[in-house]
């Protein structure tokens, strides 16, 4: 595979990604993984073909993602998108932290391209990999899908869809919920999941919660509100 196209900086990303119409922001898991793979795959791939390739066209819009690693023994969300990617076609961006590019040689080469943003670490010195600071500040690659790209001129739309997904997924589509961005979520059966009960993932229960009309022009995604 041939090496990712590389962003260092929000002006040179932004411009790459003003030559897309839409972006989708796809959420999913990562250490409780994919019950099964080849069922999320077809859920996620069928649901943006007939969203985002009728209202945009083939090629016109691109999968976002955090970045994580790609293992070919872990049914995780990297390869949820690394197949997407392969048998569907459809353009791969990763956003990550430039610690991965300086510690751990960069993401695989499974991504067309990525976006490195300064690290930033938690109270405790941990990379903040993505979710909310405890004053519930986006931090990470949720950061940056959330108060970089939706604020800058001429980026394209980011629709949120969650494949299964955990608590943090969870918090990530109620901040794209709350500032109005169409949202989505389709039941996953996790492999190892965080509550026995809840074996479909809390995303999945968020959606049975929210109320609110389908996006005018793109159904089954919604401009949700909160629950009454």
């Amino acid at each position: 595979m041939a090496a990712p196209a590389v962003y260092r900086t929000e002006d040179e990303f932004l411009a790459y990604l003003c030559g897309f119409k839409a972006l989708v922001y796809i959420i999913g898991y990562n250490k409780q993984q994919y019950e099964n793979l080849d069922e999320a795959v077809d859920k996620v791939s069928s649901t943006l073909h007939a969203t985002l390739n009728v209202k945009y066209g083939k090629g016109a819009w691109a999968v976002i993602y955090g970045g994580d690693p790609l293992d070919a023994a872990k049914p995780d969300i990297a390869l949820l998108v690394d197949r997407l990617r392969r048998e569907h076609g459809m353009t791969l961006i990763a956003v990550q932290a430039e610690y991965v590019d300086q510690n751990w040689g960069g993401v695989g080469s499974h991504v067309d391209a990525v976006y490195y943003y300064p690290t930033e670490f938690r109270e405790d010195g941990a990379v903040a990999w993505g979710g909310f600071s405890p004053d519930r500040n986006p931090v990470g690659t949720t950061r940056v899908l959330l108060d970089v790209v939706p604020r800058s001129d001429g980026a394209p739309l980011t629709y949120w869809l969650a494949a299964g997904g955990g608590a943090i997924g969870k918090d990530e589509l109620v901040a794209a919920r709350d500032r109005g961005l169409p949202i989505n979520a389709l039941p996953a059966a996790a492999r190892y999941p965080a509550e026995a009960e809840a074996p479909l993932g809390p995303c999945w229960e968020l959606w049975g919660t929210l109320s609110g009309d389908p996006d005018d022009e793109l159904p089954p995604f919604k401009r949700a509100t909160a629950p009454a």
